[in-house]
């Protein structure tokens, strides 16, 4: 595989020329007041966009939003046009469109140094479907392509793979920053290296963990991700969140941690609910005394204690997902605690995934983390060995 990753400066001149830049504006929004609730994936693309604008191109900037079946407002792009021209000292524009001819006109009248950003591009199926004649259409609205969504990397989209068979493709700041540190970081980890696996995308996340086996000296599973693993080990879980019909793909994980002796920590102690939200009455129990009508939304303290003594030696370690549903506090302990745990660590800790790195930021712990990704499901196919489509266009 070639290595030669094609950058920002790279281009030449950008003064006047139409820059087609993908971004992740991927942002949890307030449907009712537009509030942006988390800013870290916006906020990492700036450098980028600012380079451009600085020196005169005339930026289109697209990203996608959620997972819209169609036209959806409250997946709009909006909210976050209205923080970047709060943010940019740069002329910002959007259009209520991704191919029409307002589209085009929006482009046209775009002087140097000013930016439009175009709707959601998975208000149109096409995006997802890498269909090629969508691809050329947004690539004829610009001269040059930049990417710089790495946490888009592993998606086969059209914006992300369809764009680059039409348009010179490079990557900006940010995806050049990813791949830089990951690779000096988890190209040839430091050992003892563990990872910490959470969250409730656990279809995404299953065949990549089978793969991370392979380079792991300790695993740690917490959330929904954990609740798979305590049901292929026959626990009684009431209706907590887990991957329903995936028992099988975690006995084998289990078993082939077993024969390669890495040691895999599961909750023993967790806090339950009847249901998610404020004011709900939790209590804590040992995982074997969950009753039917309750589902598991954090770990226990022991938990806590227990993985935090595991990981005490490592020299690396990743976490991708959090441990609970931390977004209400009543249910934040085992994860909050986690986070201060980890940025206490002697050793080289990167953190991916937006919940992740939402919980981070909310622990307050930003600051002692070794490297922030930007990258949730991209980031572990990247761990794991396997070729992410948007990196291999990049690439000379």
């Amino acid at each position: 595989m070639p290595h030669t990753l094609r950058r920002l400066e790279d281009i030449g001149p950008v003064y006047g020329k139409r820059v087609l830049v993908r971004v992740d504006f991927n942002v949890p929004t307030d449907p009712q007041t537009g509030y942006i609730g988390d800013e870290t994936r916006i906020q990492a693309v700036l450098p980028t966009l600012n380079t451009l604008l600085h020196d005169g191109a005339r930026v289109i900037v697209m990203s996608h939003k959620g997972r819209p079946r169609g036209w959806d407002e409250s997946e709009s792009l909006a909210p976050v046009v209205r923080y970047l021209q709060s943010v940019l000292p740069y002329p910002v524009r959007f259009v209520d469109s991704i191919i029409s001819d307002e589209t085009t006109e929006a482009v046209n009248a775009l002087k140097p140094g000013e930016m439009l950003v175009l709707q959601n591009l998975r208000f149109d199926p096409r995006e997802k479907a890498n269909d090629p004649g969508f691809a050329r259409a947004l690539a004829s609205l610009g001269d040059v392509y930049v990417d710089d969504a790495f946490s888009t990397a592993h998606r086969a989209d059209a914006s992300i793979v369809g764009v680059p068979q039409y348009l010179p493709a490079y990557a900006g700041h940010l995806m050049e920053t990813e791949v830089e540190t990951l690779e000096r970081l988890l190209g040839r980890p430091a050992v003892p290296y563990w990872a910490i696996v959470g969250g409730a995308k656990v279809p995404d996340k299953l065949l990549m963990l089978s793969r991370l086996m392979d380079k792991l000296n300790g695993l740690v599973l917490g959330g929904a991700m954990a609740n798979t693993f305590l049901a292929a080990q026959g626990h009684s879980l009431g209706h907590s969140l887990r991957g329903q019909g995936m028992e099988g793909q975690a006995k084998d994980i289990l078993d082939k941690a077993q024969t390669q002796h890495i040691p895999v920590l599961l909750p023993e102690d967790v806090i339950v609910a009847p249901a998610v939200g404020p004011n709900v009455p939790s209590r804590l129990c040992l995982v074997d005394d969950i009753h039917e009508d309750e589902m598991i939304v954090d770990i226990g303290p022991a938990t806590v204690q227990k993985i935090v003594q595991a990981i005490e030696p490592a020299k690396t370690l990743l976490w991708n997902g959090p441990m609970g549903v931390f977004e209400y506090d009543a249910f934040a302990y085992g994860t909050i605690a986690l986070a201060n745990k980890v940025a206490d660590l002697n050793c080289s800790v990167v953190i991916g995934g937006g919940d992740t790195v939402a919980a981070i930021t909310k622990a307050g712990v930003t600051a002692r983390i070794t490297h922030i990704s930007t990258g949730g499901g991209a980031l572990l196919q990247w761990v794991e060995g396997e070729e992410l489509p948007g990196l291999q266009a990049l690439y000379s």
